[in-house]
């Protein structure tokens, strides 16, 4: 019974963060035109020259990982297989995803040259607006602490359900 329950308790922690997300990608989409206003006045502008294209990816990655994460908290509602390897797939991506954005900051700095410092200072300039989806998860490592409870809970639940027939 009581994989069960956790599980589910899971499933509607998921939906919390993917509303919370979705209500701050809206937030972040309203307030992207001010800061482009700002740094376009700025003497700096040209120091931020893909500000643009990298928020806007950063906001189609955060509401993918959204999409993915309300469709895997369903399967989990309905404790199916499904929604476990769909909660390994959108946890480990996102743990993937929280990572590269490091990697990549490093690999432009170490090996990239001007070009790659506009490039950084552009994920630089727009990475709280543009990972806004994200933020709450990542703040409290949530992806990591979910990937672990699914992992714990999924194996008892056909075990737990087993023990009460007996």
């Amino acid at each position: 019974m009581w994989p069960k329950i956790s599980l589910r308790i899971l499933a509607l922690v998921n939906v919390a963060f993917v509303m919370v997300g979705a209500f701050y990608t809206r937030i972040a989409l309203s307030a992207f035109p001010i800061l482009q206003g700002s740094i376009a006045s700025s003497s700096v502008s040209s120091d931020f020259p893909y500000r643009a294209r990298v928020f806007y990816s950063m906001i189609v990655v955060n509401a993918l990982f959204l999409a993915a994460l309300a469709v895997c908290s369903y399967q989990v509602w309905l404790l199916r297989p499904l929604g476990r390897m769909l909660g390994n797939v959108v946890f480990g991506a996102e743990v993937a995803y929280w990572l590269s954005r490091y990697a990549i900051k490093f690999a432009l700095l170490e090996w990239g040259g001007d070009r790659a410092q506009l490039v950084r200072n552009s994920i630089a300039a727009v990475n709280a607006l543009g990972n806004s989806g994200l933020s709450v998860q990542f703040d409290i490592w949530y992806p990591l602490i979910a990937l672990v409870l699914l992992n714990i809970f999924y194996p008892h639940l056909h075990s737990a359900s087993l023990d009460g027939v007996r």
